[in-house]
């Protein structure tokens, strides 16, 4: 099995997208300041860097889907089935979560989705909190 400082460096020379601590950014996006101060947050609340990843792709999927699909019977299927795909990957977090903190079904369903929120919040905006802070 490898070292992570071996995937680490792996990612980085085969991948356009950056490599944060051991974690890559998702699909080349620009980590922000917040972003990074989110994920730190994360890290030393006891979540792994695959929780990190996953939800880097949950909030990728969140932010992004409208502007794949616009009109039409296809679209609206594509839109669906995304939608399926958006569904599964929030349920796999939550499990992740439980796993990870012991948490509920409920609590970790809802962890999963405020910390979607606040980390595309993070990219969109620079900031973490609603307030700016």
């Amino acid at each position: 099995m490898r070292r992570p400082e071996d995937i680490g460096a792996f990612l980085a020379e085969h991948s356009d997208g950056r490599v944060i601590g051991q974690m890559p950014a998702m699909f080349g996006i620009a980590v922000t300041p917040a972003e990074a101060e989110f994920q730190r947050r994360l890290l030393a609340a006891g979540h792994t860097g695959s929780y990190l990843a996953l939800l880097g792709l949950a909030a990728t999927l969140t932010f992004d889907a409208g502007e794949y699909f616009h009109t039409g019977e296809q679209n609206r299927r594509d839109l669906s089935e995304w939608h399926g795909y958006h569904r599964g990957l929030q349920t796999a977090l939550a499990c992740l979560v439980m796993h990870e903190t012991g948490s509920n079904p409920r609590q970790a369903a809802l962890m999963v989705a405020e910390h979607t929120e606040t980390l595309i919040r993070c990219r969109w905006a620079n900031r973490p909190a609603k307030g700016g802070g």
